[in-house]
């Protein structure tokens, strides 16, 4: 992604702009008379965007000082009229933002500000990689990850085939943020991959077929070690009801200690639907797995938003029999049930 517009060559200030806990420096020149503040705030979302994959919407900008808290700014401002803010030997002017709120980049955009940077074929840094490696003793371990490498439907093939031999020694598989993968991955998933941990599928396009297709997998025994699973920022939210299948049908066959739905879009029929395919459940024995469900950042609008289905904290209060901690952070639901639980926190909510 390109600036929003032409920076100075000669830049001898910069401007930090300060949104909450982060900092992002912009450069500019103070002979360049004709930059605004309104300027500063496109250069500061433009590197926000590339930074964190999020679009701050900025509502202001105010200036701060040792002297001045708070000083807000017009939007035609010229930086150059604050120069005699910046004390000497200073060449940094501080900047606060005030927003209204953010925009996730979509997987095609997280696609085109990540997977463009790649110069070599992620096959090529895997046969490297499995050269420099040598032969796996049975006791030895190997993680694969090619987060946001460009992946799709068919360079992936080529990096199964390269490790075919050594997949069962495999601890970690993250290939995360390749969103033009889609369900592709999931057929791989063949041969027992005994000492695997780590499963991040996260944005890489996976629906419900995909993960009908890991599930499987992990009530099969195909991964009977797995740990930790992620298919975070994925379209999943479309069938909330299919989701909440899933997770009741791998529960009782798999030691996960962590499953992540983050910002799946998942509405509020998902944590009835859930709790009621659990409640439905015969117990295979009296120890109940220390799950983590992570639904952190799942922001559909009301009334369809996560917690709007679900009506009061005993509901709540029924999911946590069956995990160790649910993470419901930045999700919309009903005011009066978020009040409540944050006047009266449940030990195994995170809200």
């Amino acid at each position: 992604m390109t600036p929003v517009s032409n920076t100075p060559r000669s830049n001898d200030l910069a401007a930090r702009v300060t949104l909450g806990t982060c900092s992002i420096t912009v450069p500019f020149s103070s002979s360049d008379r004709s930059l605004t503040v309104s300027w500063l705030a496109k250069e500061f979302v433009a590197r926000y965007r590339r930074q964190y994959l999020e679009i701050p919407q900025i509502s202001s900008l105010s200036l701060q000082t040792s002297s001045t808290r708070g000083l807000p700014l017009e939007q035609d401002r010229l930086l150059s009229e604050l120069g005699h803010f910046v004390t000497d030997g200073d060449t940094v002017i501080h900047f606060q933002t005030s927003i209204y709120g953010m925009t996730p980049l979509s997987p095609s955009e997280r696609y085109s500000t990540l997977c463009d940077r790649v110069d070599v074929e992620p096959i090529s840094l895997v046969q490297n990689s499995l050269t420099s490696m040598g032969p796996l003793t049975h006791d030895q371990t190997f993680s694969l990850s090619l987060p946001s490498c460009g992946l799709d439907r068919i360079n992936v093939e080529p990096i199964f085939l390269a490790i075919e031999d050594r997949i069962q020694s495999m601890e970690v598989l993250d290939i995360s943020l390749n969103p033009f993968l889609g369900n592709a991955i999931s057929g791989f998933i063949q041969n027992k991959w005994e000492k695997l941990l780590t499963l991040d599928f996260s944005a890489t396009g996976l629906t419900l077929t995909g993960l009908r297709h890991i599930s499987k997998s992990l009530i099969s025994g195909e991964m009977p070690r797995l740990r930790h699973l992620d298919v975070g920022f994925n379209p999943l939210g479309r069938e909330p009801e299919g989701c909440a299948r899933i997770v009741s049908d791998i529960y009782p066959y798999v030691q996960l200690r962590r499953i992540s739905f983050s910002r799946c879009l998942l509405s509020s029929s998902f944590l009835p639907a859930l709790l009621s395919a659990l409640c439905g459940l015969s117990p295979r024995h009296d120890e109940l797995y220390p799950l983590n469900l992570n639904l952190s950042l799942n922001l559909d609008p009301c009334p369809t938003a996560l917690l709007s289905g679900v009506d009061s904290v005993e509901s709540l209060v029924a999911l946590g029999k069956y995990f160790n901690s649910i993470d419901l952070r930045d999700c919309q639901g009903s005011k009066a049930l978020i009040s409540t639980l944050r006047e009266n926190p449940l030990d195994f909510i995170q809200i």
